[in-house]
């Protein structure tokens, strides 16, 4: 894992060109829009049940059509959300990949971490929790316009907060999902009650959900902003033609 994990002259002579970040984030933000939409309509379905849960614990008539329309409507747009991670997840692994290697060809000497491992740690457990999250850190230092070509001091610049509140509330997220999901398996649930705790702890999810993702777009445009203007300004290169905005050249890579 540690040879996985080193960066360092190996690292930087794989990663030779800066490339166009935009369209990729332009994906990746269209996707993350449709997720907050479909997490705040999945809030209301869940509510639905929850309802309805509290409804047949307090002794009111539930109908069994009216019962398996509200599980259908939950296992159907508890479908959609995990198709549309699927697909979102790969659109920003691809964003992300894209966006540590541009910073490193475009003057990180010395990147704490391999392209590759950059992108495995996601997919190992614990490592996950904090590494990915790392590697961001070093995207949004590293993408910063104003800093100067190899900047040894480069991993002790400041991190946008933003970054900070999106990775809390998606670890959050996800750990109120995993409850949801343990304490909601009706095979095993002892008490109406223990399932009505299960579906509060979905319509919460949902809801940190949708904010994480308004925050991971945020996070997105912001980093793509800063670095599409610092390609500009150290290659003179953009995508579509367009140069960004305040994009006069100011730094320079050295010459080779």
């Amino acid at each position: 894992m540690v040879g996985a994990a080193a960066g360092g002259d190996g690292e930087r002579a794989s990663v030779r060109e800066a490339l166009p970040l935009t369209s990729r984030a332009n994906l990746v933000i269209a996707l993350l829009a449709v997720t907050i939409l479909v997490d705040l309509i999945a809030a209301v379905v869940d509510f639905g049940q929850l309802s309805l849960l509290q409804g047949l614990r307090d002794g009111e008539r539930v109908t069994f059509a009216e019962a398996t329309a509200s599980d259908d409507r939950v296992g159907t747009v508890g479908i959609i959300q995990l198709v549309l991670l699927v697909i979102t997840a790969i659109a920003f692994l691809l964003w992300y990949s894209r966006a540590y290697r541009n910073v490193i060809a475009l003057g990180i000497r010395d990147p704490r971490y391999g392209t590759r491992w950059a992108v495995g740690s996601w997919f190992v457990p614990i490592v996950n929790l904090f590494r990915p999250k790392t590697v961001m850190n070093d995207i949004y230092r590293g993408s910063d316009p104003e800093m100067a070509y190899g900047d040894p001091s480069f991993a002790s610049r400041p991190v946008d907060s933003l970054l900070h509140w999106w990775w809390g509330l998606w670890i959050g997220g996800n750990i109120v999902a995993r409850f949801a999901a343990t304490s909601g398996d009706l095979e095993s649930a002892t008490t109406i009650d223990r399932v009505i705790n299960a579906a509060k702890a979905y319509v919460a999810s949902d809801l940190i959900d949708a904010v994480a993702a308004t925050l991971a777009l945020l996070v997105v445009k912001k980093i793509t902003d800063r670095a599409e203007l610092r390609r500009y300004r150290m290659t003179g290169a953009t995508e579509g033609g367009a140069a960004p905005p305040d994009a006069a050249p100011a730094l320079a890579p050295p010459s080779t």
